[in-house]
């Protein structure tokens, strides 16, 4: 599936049915935002989520959006220096992919060389399944915290 708006609604359900937020996608050209129910000031939003799908076999095609929504667009939010003028107490970057078994953790840490972050800190959820054409693949999902991390935004790399 390449679709991204897919994904976006899969994980707000995911977040609706587990946290005690209100979930919400595309909320003021953010992704996914989470706020406390009934909180005003100064402002609802809790936790921010930015996600890419890694659709390409190379992921070079990918990694300027990804880096834009780490570097530029999470980190703004959690600074409060983003249109719209809030400030998230978490940025979360999440990137959802299938490739071959096996390869998932090699991706990560290709992926973080690129980003200049560390491959330990994304947390990664993975399972075996097929694609379309029936190929066995493992399909995953990993999160980075952009709000624990203190980015500092690197040259982007892409070979």
């Amino acid at each position: 599936m390449a679709n991204e708006r897919y994904f976006q609604f899969v994980i707000a359900r995911f977040y609706a049915g587990i946290l005690p937020y209100v979930v919400k996608v595309e909320d003021n050209r953010r992704d996914i935002s989470l706020s406390l129910p009934g909180r005003r000031e100064p402002d609802p939003r809790e936790i921010v989520i930015e996600m890419k799908c890694w659709l390409s076999a190379s992921g070079n095609s990918e990694l300027a959006a990804i880096r834009t929504d780490m570097f530029q667009n999470l980190t703004a939010d959690i600074a409060g220096s983003r249109t719209g003028g809030f400030r998230a107490r978490q940025g979360l970057m999440l990137i959802v992919s299938a490739n071959p078994r096996g390869q998932m953790t090699s991706n990560v840490r290709w992926l973080s060389d690129r980003l200049g972050v560390s491959a330990d800190d994304w947390e990664t959820f993975v399972f075996d399944t097929e694609n379309a054409d029936g190929a066995e693949v493992e399909f995953w999902v990993a999160g980075y915290d952009v709000s624990k991390a203190g980015l500092q935004s690197p040259a982007l790399r892409v070979e």
